[in-house]
């Protein structure tokens, strides 16, 4: 089990307060360095003054949140791609017979998403966000129950309802996950590595989707073979067996918020209980004794401290313009993205002939790459720091994206897209780690709900691939805009990599 058992003996628990967590039954943390995890779940507790048992008991439900959070994102990701993924897509085609429904419902939940993205982020700072977590638990089940039913009936029309309804509660979960995950970890190096393997667990979950379908697949015999007949083998009956599944995998995920437990952020903000008074009071007093104990710089030499952009309206101090700066990069990337890919499915059944099973196992293989290549990310981070990294990362993808547009054989274009994946979403840990490095925890919120307001981009522009595609019967005019685009995006960045400090204060 993943959870923490009630009785463990005295040998378990002397294992876990020398480690963060035993490799045997702790599997989410085992990727951790012990040094890097003892960094990454602390063991002290907020509260100034609290006695050694307290200490103990607030770094045990710190590791239970942090475990959470990380099988969370594992399970919502699974659901997503097994019900809202690739094979919705296709059934949106199928049952239109046209592109424009996927690049419209796309859009309108994009538009839902920036709507409810400002909203939800002020309740995640506002909010009690353990509780928070519980509401949006439970009323997730409405739009995925309403899902099932519409894919199960046909009444295609009634997306446009349900898809915003469930992008508003996903939007909603995954801001106060992101903001629960740091609230249980310590600055540092082992941040870095703890979000990142929280990254590629949540794409081991995106691969566990196509496995999910293909058992499904196979026990209604719907395993295409692909070649000449691969079109007719998408079946409506069999994909909507297996959205439906998909639909079910909700059960093993969102109510596991239910067995958080409540515990002050580790900088000094009260996740559990956010008065402004106590997070001030409690935040000024845990620095204090932080920079005691380690030796850390006074506010005065922090690097988080210089003013940057000087030229404009007096300057920003870095702690705001390197997060704002990599936010705005990061929207500006999803957007170019939008236009391409929610096609990719849809682009290797039509120009490949990709069967249902050669499609499952495309997309297994996708995100396999990208858990892989993430946990790479402390290592060359240390060597060569994140902002450098994370730049090179975005235009090894977009040189790829380019080669997916160019190839015309399928054995040449799929370790590409593999690794324009790969290369396109490992550096997410990285920005995420670098902002959660600059943002005072009171604000952690609203710079977390900025994950589903940069994809409302993504679907907002899913139009416009849409009829590009339309217009010139073909997806690779999108993927050779969506390439450049983002070649660009690099020149955007490039300030955020001046920013950052260099050597070992870039942790």
């Amino acid at each position: 089990s993943s959870f923490p058992a009630q009785g463990e003996g005295a040998e378990e628990s002397a294992e876990m307060e020398r480690a963060t967590d035993g490799p045997a039954a702790r599997p989410f943390i085992d990727a951790l360095k012990p040094a890097e995890r003892d960094d990454a779940v602390a063991s002290e507790g907020a509260y100034p003054g609290g006695g050694p048992q307290d200490e103990e008991d607030l770094a045990r439900k710190r590791r239970r949140n942090v475990r959470l959070c990380m099988w969370m994102g594992l399970a919502s990701t699974l659901f997503m791609q097994a019900a809202v993924g690739p094979f919705l897509d296709i059934y949106m085609f199928k049952v239109s017979g046209s592109n424009r429904l996927v690049g419209a419902v796309e859009s309108v939940r994009g538009v839902a998403q920036i709507v409810a993205a400002p909203l939800l982020g002020t309740l995640a700072d506002r909010v009690d966000r353990y509780r928070l977590a519980r509401i949006q638990a439970i009323t997730r089940a409405i739009p995925v129950a309403l899902l099932a039913v519409v894919v199960a009936t046909d009444a295609h029309q009634f997306l446009f309802l349900v898809m915003p309804l469930l992008a508003v509660s996903s939007h909603l979960g995954d801001t106060v996950r992101q903001a629960l995950l740091v609230d249980n970890l310590r600055d540092g190096p082992g941040r870095t590595k703890a979000m990142s393997t929280s990254f590629s667990l949540k794409y081991i979950g995106t691969a566990a989707g196509p496995v999910l379908q293909i058992l499904v697949l196979y026990c209604v015999g719907g395993l295409g073979v692909g070649g000449d007949g691969a079109k007719d083998a998408w079946q409506l009956s069999e994909l909507r067996l297996a959205l439906v599944a998909g639909c079910l995998t909700y059960l093993i995920g969102d109510p596991v918020s239910l067995f958080f437990c409540p515990v002050p952020a580790l900088d000094g903000s009260l996740a559990a209980s956010p008065t402004p008074g106590s997070v001030r009071e409690v935040r000024a007093a845990s620095s204090t004794s932080q920079a005691e104990e380690s030796g850390a710089a006074s506010p005065a030499e922090d690097w988080r401290q210089d003013v940057v952009l000087r030229c404009c309206c007096g300057g920003a101090r870095k702690m705001w313009a390197i997060p704002i700066l990599i936010e705005v990069t990061f929207a500006v990337i999803i957007l170019g993205s939008g236009l391409s890919v929610k096609f990719f499915p849809l682009y290797f059944t039509h120009e490949f002939s990709l069967s249902p099973l050669g499609l499952c196992a495309l997309n297994i293989a996708e995100p396999l790459g990208v858990a892989v290549l993430a946990q790479a990310n402390s290592g060359v981070a240390r060597r060569i720091g994140r902002a450098p990294y994370a730049a090179i990362l975005i235009a090894i993808a977009s040189s790829a994206l380019l080669g997916v547009a160019l190839s015309s054989s399928m054995a040449v274009v799929a370790p590409i897209f593999i690794l324009r994946t790969a290369t396109g979403r490992s550096y997410i840990p990285l920005f995420q780690s670098i902002v959660a490095t600059c943002v005072p925890p009171e604000h952690r919120g609203k710079f977390a709900a900025m994950h589903a307001f940069r994809m409302s981009f993504f679907s907002a522009s899913a139009f416009i691939g849409s009829y590009l595609a339309d217009t010139y019967h073909s997806y690779r005019p999108a993927f050779l805009v969506t390439a450049v685009w983002q070649l660009c995006c690099v020149l955007l960045f490039l300030p955020v990599v001046a920013w950052m400090p260099k050597g070992a204060r870039d942790e």
